[in-house]
């Protein structure tokens, strides 16, 4: 067995994810030589086993998954699709407070993007931002951030952000909407409040590091947790497996995502196979419910 695919393995016995290795072996044997060059270690071999070995560092492991899993990010990424979502809230402005959850948020830029988009329309609205890495969430907790993650920031809503010297912080309107905690996709998802679901869940660009046997049940769960009228948003290159429990809507090339409306039976068999997948931590893509007919909307 090489070392790269023990280290995929190692990776999915840790954290569930059976990580893709399509098109991105350079991206792993950088990051491995880059952490065991740091331990002082001369081959990707001796790392893997230093790593796999019982007892292992968990710091470690942390540095090794925030290589391979934490993608480039930054403020008002993929402003076309943002812009999408804003229309949305203009035409059927919420007369509540939005719950949002930004899933694998990796280091913040994301869930505060969505907590200014709110704030500037005058929007109440709580988001949590989740990821599987320890020192990402640690990164996005702290707020502050260089100029370049920054640079996408349209003109009217650089009021949002505040100097701290060579970088820049959150302002304190925006980080009162924003939550973090660390969580893994595969597993169970958060919800707002005991019995409630997400008005909108964003997870983009995240779906690119999973089988797509992984996004199937990735998007199950997702499925389970968003309210009936609520929109998922996932990566302009990124698509969803299987489109039967989704609604398309379309703009450009950009899309967002609502659950299908479903007869009286069919609510009640997807809510009973939804009930008995939450009952364990992580079930099996085949065990998921099924995400039943198309309905396109262009």
């Amino acid at each position: 067995m090489s070392w790269l695919t023990r280290l995929t393995t190692l990776v999915n016995q840790r954290l569930g994810i059976r990580l893709s290795l399509e098109g991105r072996e350079d991206t792993f044997r950088q990051a491995v030589n880059v952490r065991a060059a740091a331990l002082g270690l001369t081959t990707p071999e001796e790392y893997v086993a230093r790593v796999s070995r019982t007892g292992g560092s968990e710091e470690e492991f942390q540095s090794l998954v925030l290589l391979v899993t934490n993608g480039h990010t930054s403020f008002f990424r993929d402003l076309e699709q943002l812009m999408m979502w804003r229309q949305v809230l203009t035409q059927d402005a919420p007369t509540r407070r939005l719950q949002v959850w930004c899933a694998g948020c990796s280091t913040g830029e994301e869930a505060y993007t969505i907590a200014m988009l709110c704030k500037e329309l005058g929007l109440a609205v709580e988001v949590l931002g989740t990821d599987i890495n320890k020192a990402s969430l640690t990164i996005a907790q702290h707020a502050h951030y260089d100029p370049w993650t920054t640079r996408r920031i349209p003109e009217e809503y650089a009021r949002f952000l505040v100097s701290a010297g060579e970088q820049l912080r959150v302002a304190d309107s925006v980080r009162a909407s924003v939550r973090f905690q660390q969580h893994n996709l595969l597993h169970n998802p958060p919800r707002p409040a005991p019995g409630q679901k997400w008005d909108v869940i964003f997870c983009r660009n995240v779906f690119i590091y999973f089988p797509l046997e992984e996004v199937g049940h990735v998007a199950r769960w997702f499925a389970s947790a968003l309210a009936p009228d609520g929109h998922l948003l996932i990566g302009a290159s990124e698509r969803l497996p299987d489109l039967k429990r989704w609604v398309i809507q379309s703009k450009g090339s950009r899309h967002t995502y609502q659950l299908a409306a479903m007869n009286d039976e069919e609510s009640h068999q997807t809510e009973w196979s939804l009930a008995s997948q939450l009952e364990t931590p992580r079930s099996s893509p085949a065990d998921a419910p099924p995400l039943s007919s198309v309905a396109p909307f262009l």
